[in-house]
């Protein structure tokens, strides 16, 4: 019986031999849980049937915000709950990140991100991307700059002409296209480049016929007065 009243015998002692104690309250279980040792053992630590109960009202709380881990045997419903409970938007809309067509807002729910992890993530490959074109754009004003001395220094008095000489060789071969592209890329700004296509212009390379609409004019705009290798006829660029 348990100590204090009937029912089964308790399983443990105190250790010296004296049946173990329990609770008044532990005659009202059924003898498959007074019963068993371990079961009333850890039971016998409440005092009062009160004591047990509240402990339950807690651990229920906590159970109902805790959340089970998926696993390769866990349902599609339950592992889309589990990632909602965690913070994802039900839908990729959900996001509140500007995202124009939508591709990133579809990769963060893809990804089971929080709204709050997607805004840090892809504001910083944002921040990221401006500061590389803002390298970019730096390294080749720099790389202009150095250029361009380097030209004048080795021309002198015939840098105007050679600069006319680089750009009939862009347009004998490739004309405002392929000038755009050398210049937007920066390529036009290495000293190499600009002397292959020197070398082109005064090779006596006659220069392809212009598209229509383009213009024809061959003023060479100095790097001093924001020309960057520009001139009319190759870019259309208006001084």
């Amino acid at each position: 019986m348990l100590a204090g009243g009937t029912g089964a015998e308790p399983a443990k002692g105190d250790g010296n031999g004296s049946p173990a104690k329990y609770p008044a309250w532990m005659e009202q279980l059924p003898d498959d849980i007074k019963g068993n040792p371990d079961k009333a053992a850890k039971l016998a630590q409440f005092a009062k049937i009160g004591d047990l109960a509240g402990r339950y009202a807690e651990l229920a709380e906590a159970a109902e915000r805790s959340v089970v881990i998926p696993d390769d045997k866990t349902s599609d419903g339950d592992r889309q709950a589990f990632w909602r409970r965690l913070g994802r938007p039900d839908k990729p809309d959900g996001y509140s990140f500007d995202d124009a067509d939508g591709k990133l807002r579809q990769l963060a729910y893809d990804s089971n991100l929080t709204d709050e992890q997607a805004k840090k993530i892809f504001g910083a490959l944002k921040d990221m991307g401006v500061d590389y074109v803002r390298g970019q754009e730096a390294a080749k004003k720099q790389l202009l700059e150095t250029t361009d001395a380097a030209l004048r220094k080795e021309y002198g008095s015939r840098y105007t002409e050679k600069i006319r000489m680089l750009k009939k060789g862009i347009d004998a071969h490739g004309g405002n296209e392929l000038g755009r592209v050398l210049q937007e890329s920066g390529v036009l700004y290495h000293p190499a480049v600009v002397k292959l296509f020197i070398a082109l212009g005064e090779s006596g390379s006659e220069p392809r016929q212009p598209l229509k609409n383009e213009g024809q004019a061959d003023t060479y705009v100095p790097t001093s007065q924001g020309g960057s290798f520009k001139f009319k006829g190759l870019t259309g660029a208006k001084t």
